[in-house]
């Protein structure tokens, strides 16, 4: 019991008492409200800082972000799910679902439909930050309790786990599964730990045309720190910020990882043509030493989305920062989950991911 409070307390998630912190209404929770039984009516301050009351366990939930679905199918609340986005497509039961009338898809990820959604006669609505926060906010006006959350780096990914396991009835699940996360964690840490001195620069990009890349207030910033490298944007104060050309010539990474698809590149070697074709681009470390990658198909959703599968993200930037931890030949350009999923089986010393 003292380790769940305490594993509660330490993510900042808080229920039942108000008070002010720093400007801010958090909801503080109660210690005997700690357990999948607790009793509602329960507070949670979302990430647009509403103080939002659940007054009984939904039964009815709508998710319109992918990672909000991966977390209540991973915490055993998909019984729950009666809408998702058209992009929620893990785990693989989400279309099984679908396909058999048990969930309906309620629209794109920026612009779900409204009357899709209130034809599910949804107690929650769960989305995230950033595009969704507008219809999230317009959408409680109707009446319809709304719940927006975000993760800003890996630590929050754990938070959003916990709040659904809390508001959902399945807290035991979810801690289960944050402490399982957090050994893993903890193991690619500790592999990386020995890279501190000399951490490479990684670039992350999602897009060329502008170029929009991943910035400090990024999961994947955190996630770059975490895997022993240094995100090569940590200084700019957003998520996904577009950037210069000579933003990226300044910030001279030794790593640089494209999203599939990104401004129409469908592979590395597109990439690599397109850096190398830009005014000074051959200069860069990671062309010049052949270190640019792209994430294809099932390991680029796991970038796309800070979901339980981040672990994932962590073992790829790690194979990709040190490759000399693993006992496989070097990365492959190209990179599929399978790819990571083998390399971490060879790493040294063993350590098998969950």
């Amino acid at each position: 019991m003292l380790a769940t409070v305490a594993l509660a307390l330490s993510i900042g998630f808080y229920v039942s008492i108000v008070e002010e912190i720093k400007g801010f209404n958090v909801a503080l929770m109660e210690l005997e409200n700690r357990t999948a039984g607790a009793a509602f009516p329960i507070q949670i301050v979302d990430s647009l800082n509403r103080l939002v009351t659940i007054h009984k366990p939904p039964e009815r939930i709508v998710s319109i972000a992918p990672s909000i679905t991966e977390i209540l199918f991973a915490i055993g609340a998909e019984s729950l799910v009666v809408g998702v986005d058209e992009f929620s497509n893990y785990p693989p039961e989400v279309g099984e679902l679908v396909k058999a009338g048990r969930i309906e898809v309620v629209g794109g990820f920026s612009n779900p439909s409204l009357e899709k959604i209130l034809a599910l006669k949804p107690d929650l609505v769960v989305g995230v930050s950033g595009v969704q926060a507008r219809f999230l906010i317009t959408i409680s006006q109707m009446g319809v309790t709304t719940l927006c959350l975000d993760a800003e780096n890996i630590e929050d990914v754990i938070n959003d786990i916990l709040i659904l396991g809390r508001v959902t009835g399945r807290l035991e699940n979810a801690i289960r599964l944050a402490e399982r996360l957090r050994g893993e964690i903890a193991d690619i840490s500790r592999l990386a730990s020995s890279f501190t001195a000399s951490r490479p620069k990684a670039l992350f990009i999602v897009w060329i045309n502008p170029i929009y890349a991943a910035g400090g207030k990024s999961w994947i910033s955190s996630a770059i720190e975490i895997a022993g490298g240094a995100n090569a944007l940590k200084e700019i104060n957003a998520s996904w910020p577009s950037i210069s050309w000579e933003k990226v010539l300044e910030s001279n990474p030794d790593v640089i990882v494209f999203a599939e698809g990104a401004g129409g590149l469908q592979s590395a070697e597109q990439a690599l043509e397109w850096l190398s074709s830009q005014p000074g681009g051959k200069s860069i470390n990671a062309v010049a030493r052949g270190r640019v990658y792209m994430v294809h198909s099932e390991l680029n959703d796991i970038f796309s989305r800070p979901s339980p599968r981040v672990v994932y993200a962590l073992w790829t930037l790690l194979y990709l920062l040190h490759p000399d931890l693993f006992d496989v030949e070097k990365p492959p350009a190209d990179l599929y989950l399978e790819n990571v999923i083998e390399a971490v089986k060879a790493i040294k010393p063993p350590v098998v991911a969950g």
